[in-house]
């Protein structure tokens, strides 16, 4: 007999025979790959395995997001299972009864109701934890905003809506207001221009940096947590937040990408649920719900003989240092730049070294407005930005791989730049969902790599490029590889 008792909303406690603990401290047990070069290991000096563990024997504490483990396991294994009262609470809420809401609601006529959202709200509202994985341009936010009507009338707490960034506090602010959500009256905005909120406020948007050293007692209030950009949920300190939300029992994460890592992916389920999916980038597109995308184009820089011979033996960072510092490569991103039409945003990741120099590069010298996002950029500057380039039409943004790969809507940006190397599954299909919200040009995106390779030996950057087109093959992806002498 497998019993399954609430410790509270954050957390389980199993009880079993030996045999069924150890089974389910075996499934939720990872392994990092490579450990032995990592950090941790060699802080630990010796005293870690490399393991990963999501349930300990010792105290049997369990995350309340993997409660479908153990009955998953106590069905291989012939266990009876006994839960506690509330343990598997759910409600049914019907897509009909979505429908219904928003039709009370007053939606304006102008937003599509499509049938993925209502089906993943309904599971939502259903299941209570979960983790939705849709892609980057579905319509999250206005998810999110169908989510917290029901949940406003269902509850008298609060709601936290944590996302990654500040800039993503206002976009989620203004999308719920344009959905008709009277925002003056639920929602209070915290981060660095708004540290103190009316408690009157039932919904709290937040950046987990602004949250995440508040004292324990701080969580209690929270009786629903909404994680946008789910899968940057891996941080210590976002579970640290999850973990104490202890009163809070619906826990819904929405994310375009799951985390491939086992490791991280067992931890985001487990502060949220189960995964759950619908819809690709591929499917959505050939449905004509993102844009249409021409193939990618893998632009691949060959470097002169002296140049890959120089770099032969460099390590990581010396390599980037010289990709970013070299006059050949910085040109020809100013005229591949210069050279396209509609909106265009160039993706770099170093802002002193980088992002700044490439900026007074081409600011001038394109023929075109150019607008420069990075982390120094305030935050209400930032929505400015991304208000006016839905009214322009040849315009170029240079930002920071930080401040935009993830979560920033502007619906008709047209072309990509990816000029720094990159091998995270999560940021490339990220970085790519910048640029497949619906317009009227195709999408196009340009792979920037640099081949430094010297006698067979791949590069860092040759190396990552590599990466990529396997992501690229994996999530259906075109793509085109040409080669060009700097």
């Amino acid at each position: 007999m497998i019993r399954i008792l609430k410790r509270n909303e954050s957390h389980l406690k199993i009880e079993g025979p030996p045999d069924f603990l150890n089974a389910l401290s075996k499934k939720l047990t990872v392994t990092i790959p490579n450990f032995q070069h990592t950090p941790a290991f060699k802080n630990a000096k010796g005293k870690w395995d490399g393991s990963v563990r999501y349930f300990s024997q010792a105290n049997c504490n369990l995350l309340y997001g993997h409660l479908n483990e153990v009955l998953s396991i106590a069905q291989e294994l012939n266990y009876k299972v006994t839960l506690e009262t509330g343990v598997n609470d759910v409600d049914k809420f019907s897509v009909a009864d979505v429908n219904k809401l928003l039709d009370e609601a007053n939606l304006p006529a102008k937003f599509e109701r499509r049938d993925y959202q209502l089906q993943y709200a309904s599971a939502a509202l259903s299941q209570k934890r979960i983790l939705i994985e849709s892609p980057t341009g579905s319509g999250k936010s206005f998810l999110m905003y169908i989510i917290l009507l029901k949940l406003l009338d269902a509850m008298e707490g609060r709601i936290a809506v944590i996302v990654p960034r500040t800039s993503l506090v206002e976009q989620m602010y203004s999308d719920f207001a344009d959905y008709g959500m009277d925002v003056e009256r639920y929602c209070g905005r915290i981060y660095a221009k708004y540290k103190d909120i009316n408690p009157d406020k039932r919904i709290y948007i937040t950046t987990w940096q602004s949250i995440a050293t508040r004292e324990l007692d701080y969580f209690l209030q929270f009786e629903a947590v909404l994680g946008d950009e789910a899968h940057t949920f891996k941080a210590k300190s976002l579970r640290y937040i999850m973990e104490n939300c202890n009163n809070a029992s619906y826990r819904i994460g929405l994310t375009g990408t799951i985390p491939s890592k086992p490791s991280e992916k067992l931890l985001v389920e487990g502060l949220f649920g189960p995964e759950y999916n619908l819809e690709t980038s591929r499917s959505l597109i050939d449905r004509g719900v993102l844009n249409e995308m021409h193939p990618i184009k893998v632009k691949v820089l060959k470097y002169s003989e002296t140049e890959r011979k120089l770099n032969r033996k460099t390590k990581y960072q010396e390599e980037i240092d010289f990709i970013i510092n070299s006059d050949k490569r910085n040109k020809y991103l100013k005229e591949l730049t210069k050279s396209l039409s509609s909106n265009t945003l160039l993706l770099f990741s170093r802002v002193e070294a980088h992002g700044k120099p490439l900026y007074e590069l081409i600011k001038d010298r394109v023929g075109k407005n150019v607008y420069f996002i990075s982390g120094e950029v305030e935050t209400i500057e930032r929505e400015k930005i991304r208000k006016i380039m839905e009214s322009e039409s040849d315009a170029v943004i240079i930002a920071s791989m930080g401040t935009f790969s993830t979560g920033i809507n502007i619906p008709n940006l047209n072309n990509l730049i990816l000029a720094m190397p990159t091998k995270s599954d999560e940021l490339v299909v990220q970085m790519i969902g910048r640029v497949l919200r619906k317009s009227d040009s195709p999408t196009k995106v340009y792979d920037i790599v640099d081949d430094l390779s010297w006698n067979g030996e791949h590069n860092y950057a040759m190396r990552h490029a590599l990466e990529r087109i396997k992501i690229y093959a994996k999530k259906e992806y075109d793509y085109v590889i040409e080669t060009e002498q700097l």
